[in-house]
């Protein structure tokens, strides 16, 4: 992919493209490979609807967002492998931390100090985070 991305960018200017076509164009496609897995995740569509409602951030247990979840979606549009308590949604966000992270999703666990301490999970973005499908043309500047 490198070296077809060298001769491509050599040939832009013959194909009448403008400078950084090709490096934009795959970069939009790595950035839509890394998010894709969260259009196959059963909890992120309710994630996007938690942090719409909270103004684009969440702080507080796992718990505490496992019944905000339950709360924002009914039982009955809940999907097959919805999380049945705290640990195991806890579990679900941890594997897709990185692809959050790359639609621009900022999040953390943070456990807090002492004998008595919990887990928080903070969650913020900036915006409704994109999809797949808005990735590859988030940032296209060639229209």
């Amino acid at each position: 992919m490198a070296d077809f991305t060298i001769w491509a960018t050599a040939a832009e200017a013959t194909l009448g493209w403008r400078k950084g076509t090709v490096v934009r164009a795959v970069l939009n496609n790595q950035n839509a490979t890394k998010i894709l897995p969260l259009d196959a995740s059963r909890i992120v569509p309710a994630l996007r609807i938690v942090l719409l409602a909270n103004k684009n951030r969440f702080k507080g247990t796992a718990a505490a967002l496992l019944e905000e979840l339950n709360f924002r979606t009914r039982r009955e549009e809940r999907p097959k492998g919805w999380p049945a308590n705290a640990q195991v949604l806890s579990s679900q966000l941890r594997r897709v931390a990185p692809n959050l992270r790359a639609a621009g999703v900022r999040l953390s666990f943070k456990q807090s100090s002492g004998s008595r301490s919990t887990k928080h999970i903070e969650i913020s973005t900036s915006g409704d985070f994109c999809d797949a499908d808005d990735a590859c043309d988030a940032h296209s500047e060639n229209k």
